[in-house]
C-alpha cells in the first residue's frame, strides 16, 4: 500500500497479548578498581613492569589481591582491563609506551600518545587505553612501560591514576 492508501484505510485493530519476556542479560559482578600510589618514572630505556599501586582496592566485588606492580584476578573468564595514568615531567619530548602485562610479561598492544613537550608550560600528559583478555584465575595483572622518545623522568601521579579490571563473563 502506498501511504494515501494506508492513511484512508481507517484505524487498526486492538494489540495482540505481550509475549514472553526474554532472559535477563548478564550482570557484571567481579570488578576492582585500584587508585595509584606515589609518583613512579614510567620512561626509562627498559621495558619493565611498574610498581606503582595502592594494594587496596577502591571499590570492588570479588575477592582482589594486589601488591605495589600486580593485581590477582580472581577466577577465570574474560576481563576488561582499562587503564588511566596521568603524568608530570620535565623532560623535553618524553612518550612511554604503556603495556598491559600478564603474569609479568608485557602484551604486544600498547599506547603510545602520552608526549610530553615541556615547553610553554607544557609538562604534563596521560595515556589511557581499555584491553579485553583471556585470564584464568590467578593470573597476575601489571603495567610495563618504556622510554620511546626523549630520556628523564616522566612520573606517574599516582593519586590521578587508576586501573579498572571487569570480568564480562
Amino acid at each position: 500500500m502506498v501511504l494515501k492508501e494506508l492513511l484512508a484505510a481507517g484505524a487498526d485493530g486492538t494489540d495482540g497479548a505481550d509475549g514472553a519476556d526474554g532472559a535477563d542479560g548478564a550482570s557484571i559482578n567481579t570488578y576492582a578498581k585500584f587508585i595509584g600510589s606515589g609518583t613512579v618514572n614510567f620512561n626509562t630505556s627498559t621495558l619493565t613492569e611498574r610498581s606503582w599501586l595502592n594494594t587496596t582496592p577502591s571499590f570492588s566485588s570479588g575477592t582482589w589481591s594486589a601488591t605495589a606492580s600486580q593485581i590477582t584476578v580472581p577466577s577465570t573468564g574474560l576481563y576488561q582491563i582499562s587503564v588511566n595514568l596521568y603524568f608530570i615531567g620535565t623532560l623535553t619530548r618524553g612518550n612511554p609506551r604503556i603495556s598491559v602485562s600478564i603474569n609479568g610479561t608485557a602484551q604486544s598492544e600498547r599506547t603510545a600518545h602520552s608526549y610530553l613537550r615541556n615547553n610553554g608550560g607544557h609538562n604534563e600528559s596521560s595515556a589511557n587505553a581499555t584491553f579485553l583478555y583471556e585470564l584464568s584465575a590467578n593470573d597476575t595483572i601489571g603495567i610495563s612501560s618504556q622510554q620511546l622518545a626523549g630520556g628523564g623522568t616522566m612520573n606517574v601521579s599516582g593519586a590521578e591514576s587508576s586501573i579498572t579490571l571487569m570480568k564480562l563473563n
